[in-house]
């Protein structure tokens, strides 16, 4: 073990900057002050209480994707909070992977854990992973402090994050019964026989499990796509139900014509979601979803012709569309209403704008974490590190750290060449 770490003065130190990071920083300081203690490639931290990044990540990009978020969850319900660090050695992708795994649960938290991937432990490890030990619970004390006294702009931050959790998981509930829509609609058929049928749920259901296996890829590049791939989209995840009901998807005149793929992707939500509720809804014997081009909007109309009553069998009132959808739709510029008349159905229209401004490129520096940005005005007015360092009240070696995730970041090799960026683009 660095004997650095039998000091106590220079542990606490070392805790002492720690805990003086502001709280982008804790996980690469935190890092940075432990290299010398187990040296390692990447660092992972998995907290329970931040609704804003529960899972932060530091060190090479590789080390980092060789543990996922199940192994990461495993790890952490294996690992006893407050015990000496564990030494793991996983096999992963045909390679042993050494990792460091601890956790600590403190009296304002609800519990963190910290992996440290391709770790190197030198000297007796009871000794290493009892000082790691006890140095993560004082860090997870500080972090879960931290996490419960937010100030106004994380706590937007945390609120917007856990807003979009929410819309992500009501997108993938709209997708999930609209497979079950289908497969109950084909078993429920009396047009197909029984084998038949069992047949066609099983295809339905193993299309779906490849659906959601891919969805990641068909939604990895923003830009355009013809309006008429995506009412084939929409038209193919409610084919199963078209078949047994009467159900029509149009598009508009020219298929042809390219609309923005963010638009086209709320668009498919938005349409999916007022499906399914006229779906729901009691007396519905036909229903229409109709995508018009027209004066630089798309329009979507979903009609039905029930009696305006949703069959939730619970006494509610009747529900026109799900309560994020207006969100939705307003957060590309457009919006949503409805029109419900007794005895004639319910019309449902939602106008999104295809003409947004361009997204500006904010450019590398501003990718920088607050602590990079500050380390980086240092080396714009030509200072050292053990000047940077004073100057912050940092360790020399946390500001080399600084110094190389700039460079990184920053994709440029020299020190005077990111002072050159620093004043272009800070002054």
């Amino acid at each position: 073990m660095n004997p650095r770490w039998a000091d106590s003065v220079a542990v606490l130190d070392a805790v002492t900057r720690i805990a003086a990071a502001t709280r982008a920083d804790l996980l690469e300081v935190l890092s940075a002050e432990i290299g010398d203690l187990i040296p390692h490639r990447a660092a992972i931290l998995r907290t329970e209480d931040c609704a804003r990044d529960p899972v932060k990540t530091v060190g090479d990009a590789r080390a980092v994707a060789a543990v996922d978020l199940g192994m990461l969850r495993d790890l952490a319900q294996g690992t006893e909070p407050g015990a000496p660090a564990r030494l793991v050695t996983f096999d992963i992708d045909g390679s042993p992977r050494r990792l460091v795994v601890v956790s600590a649960v403190s009296a304002a938290g609800r519990g963190a854990t910290l992996v440290l991937v391709d770790s190197v432990v030198d000297g007796p490890a009871d000794d290493v992973t009892v000082v790691l030990g006890h140095l993560w619970a004082a860090v997870a004390a500080i972090a879960a402090e931290r996490a419960v006294d937010t100030g106004p702009d994380l706590l937007v931050g945390n609120l917007a994050a856990s807003t979009a959790r929410r819309r992500a998981a009501a997108d993938l509930g709209r997708e999930h019964r609209v497979t079950l829509h289908g497969i109950l609609a084909v078993l429920r058929s009396r047009r197909l026989p029984d084998d038949r049928a069992r047949q066609v749920a099983t295809d339905l259901g193993v299309a779906a499990v490849v659906a959601s296996q891919t969805a990641a890829r068909d939604r990895h590049e923003l830009g355009h796509q013809p309006v008429g791939d995506a009412v084939e989209a929409l038209a193919a995840e409610f084919a199963p139900v078209a078949g047994h009901r009467s159900l029509e998807i149009v598009g508009p005149e020219d298929p042809r014509t390219d609309i923005p793929l963010d638009v086209a992707a709320t668009a498919r939500t938005v349409s999916r979601g007022l499906l399914l509720v006229a779906l729901e809804r009691r007396g519905v014997s036909r229903l229409r979803c109709a995508w018009t081009l027209a004066n630089g909007s798309l329009q979507v109309e979903v009609r039905d012709d029930a009696d305006g009553e949703v069959a939730d069998g619970d006494g509610a009132p009747p529900v026109t569309f799900d309560a994020d959808l207006p969100d939705r739709v307003e957060a590309v510029g457009g919006h949503l209403r409805s029109d419900t008349t007794a005895g004639w159905g319910t019309t449902a229209t939602a106008v999104f704008p295809l003409h947004t401004a361009d997204p500006v490129d904010p450019g590398p520096i501003h990718a920088l974490h607050p602590r990079e940005r500050e380390v980086l005005v240092g080396l714009r007015d030509g200072l050292r590190n053990r000047d940077i360092a004073r100057q912050l009240g940092l360790s020399e070696h946390t500001v080399k750290f600084h110094v190389r995730n700039i460079l990184d970041k920053l994709d440029v090799r020299t020190r005077g060449e990111a002072a050159a960026m620093a004043h272009d683009h800070l002054g």
